[in-house]
């Protein structure tokens, strides 16, 4: 749990408190990360999280509130948001700072932390680097394991709060109605992939895809396809069958 924050009263003043300690730690990472020789893309230094990640580092905002902080901070010019994954279904964003933010945090580059302190719940990859050992409480990898537990986690396709809503559903319905569970992360993966897929990589097509296949009973997902003939959602049934989870 977060004990205390740190951040610049100068970038308060142009994007508020809130912004002001988001940016902080975004610039921390992005200097660390210069001075580290890495995530270094396009001739531009970057540091990477999603949105589901920064809530286990800020605990006290809710995800829709973080991502609309950093759509504020990129649209007050403070920082850019990439995509730089080399998994396509990987949707982590990437942020570098802009040159106003540069400007702004240069002078106090040398007094420049991460913004948390004595975080020890998420004593995270502590790097053995001379003068940088910090704990890497920020970067948190959606390659094979997440540094926050060592327990393998699936990739979502979509950040959105409604489709990991469904998602989570449509598990616990294989459980208790078909006594069917993922016996690990890669047939999750497969699953999410698939579902990605028959969605044209749609994320309401695959919420609605989800709930369609609950409320019609099936063991699986498939891409609704009116000429063929198939029954279509019935939402009443699905609002009854809701009612008796």
């Amino acid at each position: 749990m977060v004990n205390q924050l740190s951040f610049s009263v100068e970038a308060a003043k142009i994007h508020g408190v809130e912004g002001a300690v988001l940016l902080s730690h975004i610039v921390y990472w992005v200097y660390r990360n210069m001075t580290n020789n890495t995530n270094f893309i396009n001739n531009q230094t970057w540091t990477y999280n999603s949105a589901n990640s920064f809530g286990k580092l800020f605990p006290f905002w809710q995800p829709q509130k973080i991502r609309r902080l950093l759509v504020k901070l990129e649209n007050e010019n403070a920082i850019i948001i990439g995509l730089h994954n080399k998994a396509k279904y990987d949707r982590t964003k990437w942020y570098t700072i802009t040159k106003q933010t540069e400007n702004l945090y240069l002078k106090d580059y040398s007094n420049l932390n991460n913004g948390l302190f004595n975080n020890e719940e998420y004593n995270i990859q502590n790097e053995k680097k001379d003068s940088l050992k910090v704990n890497n409480l920020y970067q948190i990898t959606n390659q094979v394991t997440t540094q926050i537990t060592t327990k393998e986690k699936v990739v979502m396709p979509f950040e959105g709060d409604l489709f990991i809503e469904a998602w989570n559903l449509w598990k616990k319905y294989k459980k208790e109605e078909k006594n069917f569970r993922f016996k690990s992360s890669i047939s999750e993966q497969a699953s999410l992939l698939n579902l990605q897929k028959i969605s044209n990589n749609n994320e309401q097509e695959s919420i609605k895809i989800i709930h369609n296949a609950i409320a019609q009973g099936w063991a699986g997902l498939y891409a609704d396809k009116k000429d063929k003939g198939k029954k279509g959602f019935d939402n009443d049934k699905y609002l009854a069958h809701l009612d008796t989870l």
